[in-house]
């Protein structure tokens, strides 16, 4: 709608502090399901954002000091940079202007490098600079390989039409022989990432504020977001500046080796204050049998399916210890005791079907994304085996931040979209085939835990007050402090 009043200076409307692609709307943050048209949906925790939640934490750079070769490099990779992005603004249908104009899309530092005006130079210089010295940073090894290389690079030869008024034509490098490494493609978005938290952190320095909106005179910039919420273009032009300083250095002949990747982002997992568990109840556990229940990805986050022991904890991530035995579609990993690779990642509307074998000679688990069965890198179809039925086995899954999930046991038959294809040829059974309930399920939450206190407690007294026609009865806990009187 729009406002009666207008907001006092200073002010703005609630709507101007969304996040980019969101539509205001109020929801509560506590719930656990939500049912469509007769679908129950499974929702993970969600998290109320603060405009403070953004904290831009670029690489720390300040003790890296650039030996000298990359000293050299440095103004070289200034002038390429530039040379793309001038080419990028003529291609836009920008032209030469002694004063800058957007309207008319005019530019004044469409001119050679050496002749940009000082501050622009120095900018660019110690943009390259702080490329240089974030590679270092990060781990990356940059060293020359090739000394020739230099003398091979060519320029690209660009029409008449790029040329400006005042005779500049841009002429970067010709680097279509540099290809990158899928290692050096991560690097890239890594590189991208820290460029937009350096530029984020100085807007925060000197007093800019989100706003969905761009509002300079007030100092409000829709961009102040997480590198992941940033529009597409913002992030494939950062992106794309990024790949060409590697490239460019690669074409000059330098080698840069990434830092060891592979279980950088495996270690990282979500706090359990972080993901929502939900399990059957205990008395429907199975110890014997073929069972058979899925799972549908509404989103494509962190989740983890499966089977459990009865007594799971609430409080422990699902495969962290031995009580489950699940796998993430996110990452495609299985969990037990920690983590392996294991399938293929899930997409959304994807369904995971989770069988569990307990008879005496097999005992094992397996999982199958819409029909087709997951395997292990070695080709095994065992996702899991040699477990011992125990105490027995009830379905079980966790969805982390903003995560969607369906959990179907199979009390309809025929709404399991692929028991038929890898579970009845098989011999197994729908989880609650002949229920005629719906089994009771149990979500993790975290509440206030209380102890008992004894009566001769150092420093801690409870005394109950009994109720009065207006006021319950109640607790009240004393503290007792050092030198003064029972704080209450």
């Amino acid at each position: 709608g729009e406002f009666k009043f207008l907001p006092p200076p200073g002010y703005a409307p609630c709507c101007e502090a969304l996040l980019p692609k969101e539509r205001m709307k109020i929801e509560p943050i506590k719930e656990y399901k939500l049912d469509i048209d007769g679908v129950r949906n499974l929702l993970g925790p969600t998290q109320a954002l603060s405009h403070t939640a953004f904290t831009p934490c670029p690489v720390d750079t300040v003790q890296i000091v650039l030996p000298p070769h990359l000293e050299r490099i440095k103004e070289k990779l200034a002038e390429n940079i530039h040379e793309l992005w001038a080419l990028n603004k003529i291609e836009q249908g920008w032209i030469y202007g002694q004063v800058r104009d957007d309207n008319k899309k005019l530019h004044p530092c469409l001119v050679e490098f050496n002749r940009l005006p000082e501050p622009e130079r120095n900018y660019n210089l110690q943009m390259s600079g702080e490329t240089l010295k974030t590679l270092l940073a990060l781990g990356c090894h940059v060293g020359m390989g090739d000394e020739k290389a230099e003398e091979n690079l060519k320029k690209v030869k660009l029409p008449k039409t790029h040329m400006m008024s005042n005779g500049y034509k841009p002429a970067p490098l010709d680097l279509s022989h540099v290809k990158l490494t899928p290692a050096q493609n991560t690097l890239v978005d890594k590189l991208a990432e820290n460029g937009h938290n350096v530029w984020a952190r100085d807007r925060v320095r000197q007093g800019w504020t989100y706003s969905y909106i761009q509002d300079i005179p007030n100092k409000r910039n829709p961009r102040l977001v997480p590198y992941h919420l940033l529009d597409e273009r913002t992030k494939k032009t950062n992106r794309d500046s990024l790949c060409e300083a590697v490239r460019t250095l690669i074409g000059y002949g330098y080698n840069i080796e990434p830092p060891d990747q592979e279980t950088s982002a495996q270690g990282v997992t979500p706090r359990p204050d972080k993901l929502r568990i939900f399990r059957a109840e205990k008395s429907y556990a199975v110890k014997s049998g073929k069972w058979y229940f899925e799972f549908e990805a509404v989103t494509i986050g962190e989740m983890r399916v499966g089977w459990s022991r009865p007594d799971v904890r609430p409080d422990k991530e699902l495969g962290a210890d031995e009580q489950a035995y699940v796998f993430n579609g996110c990452k495609a990993q299985r969990w037990h005791l920690g983590s392996e690779p294991f399938g293929r990642t899930w997409q959304s509307g994807d369904v995971v079907g989770c069988m569990i074998d307990l008879r005496e000679q097999e005992m094992n688990i397996t999982f199958t994304l819409n029909g087709e069965m997951l395997i292990s890198d070695s080709g095994s179809e065992l996702a899991f085996k040699d477990i011992e039925a125990g105490e027995g086995f009830i379905p079980v899954c966790s969805l982390g931040l903003n995560q969607v999930g369906r959990i179907n046991l199979g009390q309809d038959v025929s709404s399991l979209r692929y028991f038929t294809i890898c579970g009845l040829q098989e011999g197994y059974e729908p989880f609650a085939i002949n229920m005629k309930r719906d089994i009771t399920m149990w979500f993790s939450k975290s509440l206030p835990q209380f102890v008992p206190i004894r009566q001769e407690h150092n420093y801690i007294e409870v005394n109950r007050i009994d109720g009065t026609v207006d006021s319950p009865p109640c607790m009240k806990v004393s503290h007792k402090t050092f030198g003064s009187q029972n704080g209450n």
